[in-house]
């Protein structure tokens, strides 16, 4: 908490110092920063050495804004927009988020490019065939997987999930979540209070959560806001049929505007 409330200052200028002696000691053709905190420091480096710059976007920019505090996200708007206005190429991983970085600050066409996230299909084909999770074969299985983070919109999903089992009494749900992050504490205390613990299952982290993937009845995307989610093609790559939030980008590029999976409005 401390290193934020100065990240203005001094310890912000001893950043851009230290990345401006590596540039000028290694000399690289260029330099590759990818997400907002870091194209915001890699930009007056950059400038400094000299060093040809590519920022990768990777996430809604009105969000990565809206998370600092109302005051000062017009200055923190600014900063972001003299960073991406500076580079040589800034690449989006979806066109929907290439064009919203256009829109939102402001910039010239040209300079923003697509390049999608690669997924290797032989790759998930291979991890996904080692080993089932062995989950009760008379149960719906519903996975999702993500970093357990406000932008991913799980209290959403964990609020159809208690509609579905307390109110509709469709008791063979299983929702198995993969991934951890500060809104863990949270969500496990909406399931207590709701009485889900044999509906809903936090699986943490996981090296290869294929096997689930290929063992369950539904993907699900609950985020309120992305750039390209690699869970959804991840979970396609592996048969599993798809239900997304129609987020700013992203999903609605990956499943062509539902041909490939369901898309329902955010937060719903």
């Amino acid at each position: 908490g401390y290193l934020t409330r100065i990240s203005g200052g001094v310890f912000r200028r001893a950043l851009i110092a230290h990345i401006t002696d590596v540039l000028r000691a290694q000399r690289p053709a260029v330099v590759y920063d990818r997400c907002y905190p870091m194209t915001t420091l890699v930009a007056p480096a950059s400038a400094r050495a000299d060093v040809p710059r590519v920022s990768a976007a990777v996430a809604d920019p009105a969000a990565e804004i809206g998370a600092h505090p109302r005051l000062l996200q017009p200055y923190y708007f600014q900063r972001a927009k003299r960073a991406y206005r500076t580079a040589n190429r800034v690449v989006a991983n979806s066109d929907g988020l290439r064009q919203r970085m256009i829109d939102y600050y402001s910039l010239p066409e040209d300079l923003v490019t697509t390049v999608y996230n690669l997924i290797d299909i032989d790759r998930i084909d291979r991890l996904a065939g080692e080993g089932a999770p062995g989950w009760d074969a008379d149960c719906f299985h519903v996975v999702c997987s993500g970093r357990l983070h406000p932008d991913k919109g799980y209290p959403y999903l964990l609020e159809a999930i208690d509609n579905l089992v307390n109110q509709r009494g469709l008791r063979q749900i299983r929702l198995h979540i993969f991934g951890q992050g500060p809104q863990e504490t949270e969500l496990k205390q909406f399931v207590a209070t709701h009485s889900l613990q044999q509906h809903v299952r936090f699986e943490g982290f996981h090296v290869n959560p294929f096997p689930a993937f290929r063992q369950a009845q539904l993907f699900c995307l609950s985020s309120l806001n992305e750039g390209m989610p690699n869970a959804v093609p991840e979970a396609m790559a592996c048969r599993l049929p798809v239900l997304a939030t129609d987020c700013h980008s992203g999903p609605r590029e990956i499943l062509d505007a539902g041909r490939y999976g369901r898309l329902v409005p955010v937060a719903d």
